[in-house]
């Protein structure tokens, strides 16, 4: 019978224009690429057929959630040599075309992989922030717990409730943490004018937002299937643009993107470590999704693929004037005062 890796090795090679950036095991025991890389496990010829029918991301995206593509070694290892022999030769691969998936095809027949599509696994039901969702409602339950242990019901008030429907205005400061790559594209706009409407002429606006260049604004097939399928992300400059039209004046702008990275990596970590307890928990395809978001994402924070950035902005008064100090030394100066 034809071994199934080194065939699968050649196929690929031609796809990366060159060496292949990990090792393959295939269901038959074969091997095939360069014995230092991470191992790639093609535990089925359901693989192979998840990419015929799914070309790219979400085909192996797919494989591996289901367990039929598994990674020995870091994970996260493994992905940055793939992302960087794509830098080496170039853009990244395109979709394989006819002549490309005709092959692939071949193969898979040759090896007895061929056959109907897998079923995709499963996707973690899509989660919405700021509605009543039972997710959101444990948030603000365990926010308000936090507050009573803490002795603060007097001075915080937790409420559950979408943006739009805020019906108080005056506050001194607003902020917004992660929430704005949700609101979607076209209703941005209207999400900055509802924070101007929030504060008072000189009341401050905190923006904690993702950014990503034009391309991909959803973060890829993955993340758009499994994780956010409401994501927007665009430059870090158009969302300042929009602040800006929408009448407040930026006042400054910070990059969180390595401080992400390392946060991301603290989250791997706790994962890895107390994994069969979260397998137990959300059962294992659930479990493998959460392995595979932090090891791309934080490969996307660390290469500058994405960034997390915090943005600062003001409601000026009237008559131009910002209320507020003019340098962030001034800033941190009367906050140590006070």
């Amino acid at each position: 019978m034809t071994r199934a890796a080194p065939r699968l090795a050649a196929l690929l090679a031609e796809y990366f224009a060159g060496d292949l950036p990990v090792r393959l095991r295939a269901w038959d025991g074969s091997e095939a690429g360069p014995k230092t890389a991470p191992v790639v496990v093609l535990r089925s010829p359901r693989a192979l057929r998840r990419l015929l029918w799914q070309p790219g991301e979400l085909g192996l995206a797919q494989a591996y959630i289901a367990g039929d593509l598994d990674v020995e070694g870091d994970l996260a290892e493994g992905l940055s040599r793939v992302w960087r022999s794509v830098r080496e030769h170039g853009t990244a691969p395109t979709a394989p075309g006819p002549r490309q998936l005709a092959r692939m095809a071949l193969t898979a027949l040759r090896l007895g992989a061929l056959g109907p599509r897998p079923p995709a696994p499963g996707a973690p039901q899509a989660r919405l922030r700021g509605t009543p969702h039972s997710t959101a409602r444990d948030r603000a339950a365990i926010v308000a717990d936090r507050v009573q242990e803490l002795g603060l019901s007097e001075l915080v008030e937790v409420e559950l409730r979408h943006y739009r429907y805020l019906t108080k205005d005056g506050y001194d400061a607003v902020c917004a943490i992660e929430m704005g790559e949700h609101v979607g594209d076209a209703a941005y706009p209207g999400f900055v004018a509802r924070l101007h409407a929030l504060v008072r002429p000189g009341g401050r606006v905190l923006i904690q937002q993702m950014s990503r260049g034009a391309a991909a604004p959803g973060g890829g097939a993955f993340i758009e299937s499994y994780i956010a399928p409401d994501m927007h992300m665009r430059p870090l400059g158009e969302t300042v643009g929009l602040l800006e039209a929408g009448g407040l004046e930026v006042r400054s702008v910070e990059s969180l993107r390595e401080h992400y990275a390392r946060t991301i990596a603290a989250w791997h970590q706790t994962l890895e470590t107390r994994w069969k307890e979260f397998v137990a928990l959300e059962g294992e395809p659930t479990a493998r999704v959460w392995r595979l978001y932090p090891a791309g994402a934080g490969l996307a924070f660390t290469e500058r693929r994405m960034g997390v950035d915090q943005i600062l902005a003001v409601r000026t008064a009237p008559d131009g004037e910002a209320v507020m100090p003019t340098t962030p030394h001034d800033w941190c100066a009367r906050e140590a005062r006070q």
